[in-house]
């Protein structure tokens, strides 16, 4: 299990399940965020996704450099030789790896085929080209036409290209909405939010909630760029309807999952009742971007700062085990251990008492008394007050 070791020193702050814990409370409150902007702007609900997002992306980034701070009440385990825990931790991690790595591969198709679409494209038709010029474009963004898609689309950060279907048949009017819905994707950066979104969806997939917003994030992009249309046009009546029967044929066109479209199927009811509906905020509110990755960073470092403290006491070294020996060789070390401890073993005889001498008391002096005719375990002692004794240095 050592490998699960060197695993886990790669990720800072505690590991890979400290890790899920940090994304799933900034999942939570980005959710409390988005409840609380419900009512606002599509496009300042997508921002408040976005920062979400872009929180988790920046937390294991943020992990290597942030000051390191502990709380009392967590602190790791002992320890030990590795049990069943461990096991079912090596196949959790051998189970997250394997999802990466198919999810990156996913992602890794999706962006190759996007690229040989757009080297295979062609230049765009002229009533395309007279649209876009009419939108006054930005320099870096290019226009090009593919016949592998049935729908518009577009991608790229730096330079980026919207591809539009060769065989469509568009009204110039139509044309110029498709162009526009676009144009608000370029203005935006969507296709970067896209991006991260589908990079953070690799790393974090077993995240309870993180596909629901990844889903949002994308409704909330279509619904921005929607309105960005329904902006251009005011004075005219009929362009509500007119954008969503649009939308609707366009729906069913084949689109690149790595690409920004035109229009999804999943999200094409939800968007039309945005368009048609009096109610709903339609207004256009470019958020910038210079604060949000500031305030995401300010947010996000005291948590990728989070460490699990050591335990309270430490663990007990434990002793080396004993190799296995035969069943025989042990079932006969067991009975003998058992014998020695049942059988009684033999009292220490307590030491004879000795009597002290008396003081005032004196033994008759001369040779030991001759052996008793009773026995030897006899011994007659005479004694006398020292007042009957005559001594000859006193006459009697």
């Amino acid at each position: 299990m050592g490998w699960i070791t060197d695993v886990q020193a790669l990720l800072p702050g505690g590991g890979l399940l400290l890790l899920f814990a940090k994304a799933l409370l900034i999942l939570l409150l980005g959710a409390l965020l988005a409840d609380d902007v419900g009512l606002s702007a599509a496009a300042v609900r997508h921002r408040a996704r976005f920062a979400t997002l872009l929180c988790l992306a920046l937390l294991p980034l943020l992990a290597w450099v942030a000051p390191r701070w502990q709380l009392p009440a967590l602190h790791t385990g002992t320890a030990g030789a590795p049990g069943p825990l461990d096991k079912l931790l090596a196949l959790l991690l051998l189970a997250y790896l394997a999802g990466v790595a198919w999810r990156g591969g996913q992602l890794l198709r999706d962006l190759l085929a996007l690229l040989i679409t757009t080297l295979r494209s062609a230049p765009a038709p002229l009533a395309w080209r007279r649209q876009f010029a009419a939108l006054d474009p930005p320099a870096r963004l290019r226009l090009r036409a593919s016949a592998a898609i049935d729908s518009p689309l577009t991608w790229g950060y730096l330079k980026p290209v919207i591809l539009v279907p060769l065989a469509a048949r568009m009204s110039p009017r139509e044309q110029r909405m498709a162009l526009q819905h676009e144009l608000g994707h370029v203005h935006r950066g969507d296709w970067l939010a896209h991006l991260l979104g589908r990079i953070v969806g690799v790393l974090y997939w077993p995240i309870p909630g993180l596909r629901h917003t990844l889903a949002q994030l994308a409704l909330e992009s279509e619904q921005a760029c929607d309105n960005h249309v329904l902006a251009q046009d005011n004075n005219a009546p009929d362009h509500a309807p007119d954008y969503a029967s649009l939308l609707l044929a366009q729906a069913r066109g084949h689109r690149l999952r790595a690409a920004v479209p035109f229009s999804r199927q999943s999200q094409l009811a939800v968007r039309i009742r945005n368009i048609c509906a009096a109610g709903h905020d339609h207004s256009v509110m470019n958020t910038g971007w210079p604060w949000l990755l500031p305030l995401c960073l300010l947010l996000t470092l005291p948590l990728a700062g989070l460490q699990l403290a050591p335990a309270p006491a430490e663990a007990r070294e434990r002793s080396p085990s004993r190799p296995l020996q035969p069943w025989s060789t042990a079932t006969s070390d067991a009975t003998a251990a058992l014998t020695e401890y049942a059988s009684p073993r033999p009292r220490p005889l307590p030491p004879p008492a000795v009597e002290p001498e008396r003081p005032d008391a004196l033994t008759a002096r001369g040779s030991a008394p001759p052996p008793s005719p009773i026995g030897n375990n006899w011994r007659v002692t005479f004694q006398f007050p020292a007042s009957d004794i005559a001594t000859p240095d006193k006459p009697p």
